[in-house]
């Protein structure tokens, strides 16, 4: 393996544990394999807000969906209210990932959930700023390595942290066995008694 600083390591075996934008899946993957659009955008809010007035139960994450989006919402007591929105829409351009002003997405969260959440409208409105970002995803892939490198974590499976997966996404099922170039013994059969 070449760094980018121009050392050269050798090893028997590569991992690839290098996130969403793996250098390693490239190289030992020959089909695309960079992280695409996965039709969402989604937001992130916290409202300091007054422990023990909220509407969820504390430490419960609860999701609410109408159509094809979801608001999650989590009351984390002291720390107060963690909320995310994810909204099926066209991506933000680059330069709309970042912190926003929660008042530049009411009118779009407000006609995303036409039937209000509990507390949701009092959580944004106590929410100053928000992280807005484009939800990807690593495409299926036809294997997660070869006999000197492997892929894993998000290299291999990412995903939206508000997708509600993770490590609970298995490895692509095993290629059938390849023919090798080793001969294999001649059979003997068993002489008759």
């Amino acid at each position: 393996m070449h760094t980018a600083d121009g050392r050269v390591v050798d090893a028997d075996v590569l991992v690839g544990c290098d996130g969403m934008s793996s250098i390693v899946r490239g190289e030992i993957i020959a089909c695309p394999t960079g992280p695409v659009y996965d039709d969402q955008v989604v937001l992130y809010g916290h409202d300091a807000g007054i422990p023990g007035h909220t509407d969820p139960e504390p430490g419960v994450l609860s999701f609410f969906r109408h159509a094809e989006h979801t608001f999650g919402i989590l009351d984390g007591g002291s720390t107060g209210i963690f909320w995310f929105a994810r909204l099926t829409r066209p991506a933000l351009p680059q330069a709309g990932v970042g912190m926003h002003s929660s008042q530049d997405w009411t009118r779009e969260l407000t006609a995303a959930f036409p039937t209000p959440v509990p507390g949701a409208r009092r959580h944004l409105e106590s929410t100053p700023t928000i992280f807005a970002c484009n939800a990807e995803r690593v495409p299926d892939l036809p294997s997660w390595g070869d006999q000197r490198a492997l892929i894993n974590g998000d290299a291999a499976h990412g995903m939206s942290p508000a997708a509600g997966q993770g490590a609970s996404s298995p490895p692509p099922k095993p290629s059938p066995p390849q023919p090798s170039s080793t001969r294999a013994p001649a059979h003997r059969s068993t002489p008759p008694r």
